[in-house]
């Protein structure tokens, strides 16, 4: 499985107060389960229905050593591509992006400038206070076609871990997705995501808060999620790009 990092995008370098950075606990004491992987996660995917699309509004905290600002992200988003339109402090709109599989193209609405890079250059958006994360794909991930490996359990959850290294941590009761870990090597690479508080939209569960944690544990964006609409009809993902602003790749 791929690290996913395209979709759905937050702003993290906006000016705003300093408030306390909050935390979602992670399960832990996990020990090795006799149970067959492949067992476990089509137990966990039977039980988990996939969603085509999705689209809502979040607030977003992101903090540092020394630092912590605050943004709004609305969002919509399917498998393949995901319109991001950005909020800072004070309201003001700052920009839009379309995330695709293979480019990311930011339309900076202050500046009246649009920038498209390749997916694989995207760092260059997070260098101007972008970072990308697959929200569709990290909420409700089509499990169908990943490779499990080994599984341990604590009282309460299921662990898998897949053939990529990938870690997801599932509620035994619920089977709800509560944490994902990226293997990385980067010490500031965004590796972790941790889910809580979560809430039934038409028969989808979906977390109500999600904490993004750099791989050294010193970075965290943490969202609060303000609103959902599950299979959204007439998604619109146009940019809506005046005709007299040059794109510049």
């Amino acid at each position: 499985m791929k690290h996913v990092l395209f979709i759905v995008v937050l702003m993290v370098a906006l000016a705003g107060c300093t408030p306390r950075p909050v935390t979602i606990e992670q399960d832990n004491n996990f020990t090795s389960s006799n149970r067959n992987p492949q067992e476990i996660l089509d137990l966990v995917t039977s039980n988990r229905p996939l969603i085509n699309s999705l689209s809502g509004r979040a607030r977003a905290q992101f903090s540092t050593p020394g630092s912590s600002e605050r943004s709004t992200v609305q969002y919509g988003s399917d498998r393949d591509r995901s319109l991001l339109t950005f909020r800072n402090s004070l309201g003001i709109e700052a920009g839009r992006l379309l995330v695709e599989t293979d480019s990311v193209t930011l339309f900076n609405r202050i500046d009246q400038v649009v920038q498209k890079v390749g997916s694989q250059n995207q760092d260059i958006l997070l260098d101007n206070g972008y970072y990308a994360v697959n929200m569709l794909n990290v909420l409700n991930p089509d499990l169908t076609q990943l490779r499990p490996r080994r599984v341990s359990e604590n009282a309460t959850s299921w662990r898998i871990t897949f053939d990529d290294n990938t870690q997801m941590v599932f509620d035994k009761e619920t089977y709800v997705l509560t944490s994902v870990q990226y293997y990385v090597q980067s010490p500031i690479a965004f590796s972790t995501y941790l889910f809580a508080n979560h809430t039934d939209v038409n028969g989808y569960p979906l977390p109500r808060n999600v904490q993004i944690l750099s791989n050294d544990k010193k970075s965290s964006i943490f969202l609060t999620m303000q609103s959902y609409e599950v299979n959204p009809p007439g998604l619109n993902l146009d940019l809506e790009i005046p005709s007299h602003i040059r794109v510049i790749n």
